[in-house]
C-alpha cells in the first residue's frame, strides 16, 4: 500500500470475514450477508464465544470449515484409495474440532494484533454486527477465500488464500485490496500421521503467517532494501560454511545479526526477535535497540529452535516494519529459486516433512543436551 494512503488513515476497523454484498456501510450491520461469518466455503455457526479487545468486547461465532467438498475438487495424480483416506482422514479432524483451525475470526485477530505496535493508523477489531463509529476513516475486512489441496507424485500441497479489502467508511469506496498464499507440502500420509499432527501444525502456522502477512501488505511494511544474515556470538557457535545453523552450549544464548555484506539499505532503528520451536513461538523481544539480544527467559536443553529478526523503522508516520529475515533462495544451477515445488508465489519453505514452511527458511538454533543456564 502506498504510503500516501495510509497516511489518511488515522482509524481503521479489522473485520473477519466478507465485505458486505450490498456495499453498504451503514454501521448497524444487522443484515447478515452471505460469507459474512464463514470460512473457506460455507461454514455452520456452533458457538459464539466472546473476547475483550481493548475497549471493545467482541463475539465471534465459530464456523465448521466444509474441507470436505474443497479436497475432493482440489486433488489429483494418486490412486483413488489414498486420496479417499486422505480427505477421509482430514475432514473427520474439522468436523470434531469445536474451534475448526482455519477460520476467519482467527485471521482477524491475528491482523489486529500485528497493527496495535504500529501506533497509526489506530486499529480495533469489530464482530461483524457490531456498529462502526463515524470517526472511523475505513474497514479492513480479511477473509480466507479458497484452499486447494493438490497430489504430486507421493506428496500433497496444501495452499491457503487469504485476502484483504481496505474500504472507505464514508462512501464504501474500495481502498486496496490484496491476496496472500501460505503453501507448503509432504508426503500424502505425512499429513495425516499422528492423528493428523503435520496439518494441525499447518493450519496453526497458515493462520499465523497469513495475518502478519495481510497486515504488512496494507499498514506494517516499509520498503527498504535491508536484507539480514545471522551472526555469531560469545556463545552461539555458527557451523562451518553456513552461517544459518547454529549451536549453543547455554539455555539463554546471546543472538547476533549483521546485514548482507552487499547490502545499501538504511540502518534500522531497532529489532524484532522472534524464536520457534516446530509448533508455536516460545520466545519473543520486541524493540531490540541493538544487533544482538541475550536472552532473558531459558530454552530448553536438546531442543532445536528457529529465529529470525526483523528491522523497525520510525517516522513521523509511525512505525513500520522491514521483512523477517530469511535464508536466501536457493540456487544449484545458477538460475533455479527452488520455486519448482510452487504453483505461485506464495509464503512457502522447503520441506513440510521437518516443520511448518516459514520457519525451514528461518535460522536455526540446537541447544545442546548438557547446557547450563
Amino acid at each position: 500500500m502506498k504510503e500516501s494512503l495510509r497516511a489518511s488513515i488515522g482509524k481503521v476497523i479489522v473485520v473477519a470475514g466478507q465485505d458486505p454484498a450490498d456495499k453498504e456501510l451503514s454501521g448497524t450491520y444487522e443484515k447478515v450477508t452471505p460469507g459474512l461469518y464463514g470460512g473457506m466455503g460455507q461454514g455452520a455457526a456452533i458457538g459464539t464465544p466472546t473476547m475483550q479487545m481493548g475497549p471493545v468486547a467482541v463475539s465471534f461465532p465459530i464456523p465448521i470449515l466444509t474441507l470436505p467438498g474443497m479436497i475432493a475438487g482440489g486433488v489429483s495424480g494418486a490412486t483413488k484409495r489414498e486420496i479417499q483416506e486422505f480427505r477421509d482422514a482430514l475432514a473427520e479432524e474439522v468436523a470434531e474440532a469445536a474451534e475448526g483451525p482455519i477460520h476467519n475470526d482467527r485471521l482477524a485477530r491475528y491482523v489486529y494484533q500485528e497493527l496495535r505496535p504500529l501506533e497509526s493508523p489506530e486499529p480495533g477489531l469489530f464482530a461483524a454486527s457490531v456498529p462502526i463509529p463515524d470517526d472511523v476513516d475505513a474497514v479492513l475486512y480479511v477473509n480466507l477465500p479458497a484452499m486447494s489441496i493438490d497430489v504430486d507424485g507421493a506428496d500433497a500441497v496444501i495452499t491457503t488464500a487469504a485476502h484483504l479489502k481496505l474500504t472507505r467508511r464514508s462512501d464504501s469506496a474500495n481502498l486496496y485490496e490484496r491476496t496472500v498464499y501460505y503453501q507448503d507440502r509432504a508426503p500424502l500420509a505425512r499429513w495425516t500421521d499422528d492423528e493428523n499432527a503435520l496439518f494441525d501444525d499447518y493450519a496453526n502456522f497458515a493462520l499465523h503467517w497469513l495475518g502478519r502477512e495481510l497486515a504488512a501488505e496494507s499498514f506494517g511494511r516499509v520498503s527498504r532494501p535491508q536484507t539480514l544474515r545471522p551472526g555469531g556470538s560469545g556463545n552461539v557457535k555458527l557451523a562451518r560454511g553456513n552461517p544459518w545453523q547454529s549451536e549453543s552450549k547455554v539455555l539463554m544464548p546471546s543472538l547476533a545479526w549483521e546485514p548482507t555484506t552487499d547490502d545499501a539499505g538504511a540502518a534500522a532503528d531497532a529489532y524484532d526477535v522472534e524464536i520457534y520451536d516446530a509448533k508455536r513461538l516460545v520466545y519473543q523481544q520486541r524493540q531490540v535497540p541493538a544487533q544482538s539480544h541475550a536472552l532473558v527467559t531459558p530454552l530448553v536443553a536438546c531442543g532445536q529452535y528457529f529465529w529470525s529478526v526483523r528491522p523497525v523503522y520510525r517516522s513521523d508516520d509511525g512505525m513500520r516494519f522491514g521483512t523477517w529475515m530469511r535464508k536466501p533462495p536457493e540456487r544449484d544451477d545458477g538460475e533455479s529459486d527452488d520455486k519448482s515445488k510452487r504453483t505461485f508465489d506464495a509464503i512457502a519453505g522447503r520441506d513440510a516433512s521437518v516443520a511448518p514452511a516459514y520457519l525451514q527458511d528461518f535460522a536455526t538454533l540446537d541447544i545442546h543436551c548438557r547446557a547450563t543456564s
